[in-house]
């Protein structure tokens, strides 16, 4: 079954997220749209293996996550939303998952390979934005290729 539901974490955002199955962790990271809907399917699909918890959810400030500071959504880097994706994963109790997501989504994958690597199972970036990919301080952190 499905679970449907919203958490805030200590930054101040009212996540919405959806979760289903049981087993290792699989998080599907949205993109630039920032809504789940997008993975609606794939969850229900990966969450009846029996092997598996997908989780995904809607980004900071967007659709049913509209509830969020504007500095979490607005100028936000892939570092950033890194960042904010953690605190999310410790809301929910998850210490280490397999990460898939494409665009802006596998963008925030690779910042978390980055900067959470202990936190990174398995990661699964389709078709990243193009462009360094820039830490919130301004340092560039390596530039993503096609």
């Amino acid at each position: 079954m499905r679970t449907r539901s919203n958490v805030t974490t200590p930054d101040g955002i009212n996540w919405y997220y959806e979760q289903e199955g049981s087993g290792h962790d699989i998080v599907l990271v949205p993109d630039a749209l920032g809504e789940c809907q997008v993975y609606d399917k794939a969850l229900t699909l990966i969450a009846a293996t029996k092997e598996f918890r997908v989780t995904t959810f809607d980004m900071p400030g967007m659709s049913r996550s509209a509830n969020a500071p504007p500095e979490s959504y607005m100028q936000v880097t892939a570092q950033a939303l890194a960042k904010y994706v953690i605190t999310l994963l410790d809301a929910l109790k998850i210490e280490r998952a397999s990460f898939f997501g494409s665009s802006a989504g596998a963008s925030t994958i690779l910042a978390l390979v980055v900067d959470y690597p202990e936190r990174v199972l398995n990661a699964m970036p389709m078709r990243p934005r193009r462009g360094p990919l820039v830490s919130s301080t301004g340092c560039s952190r390596q530039k993503t290729s096609n």
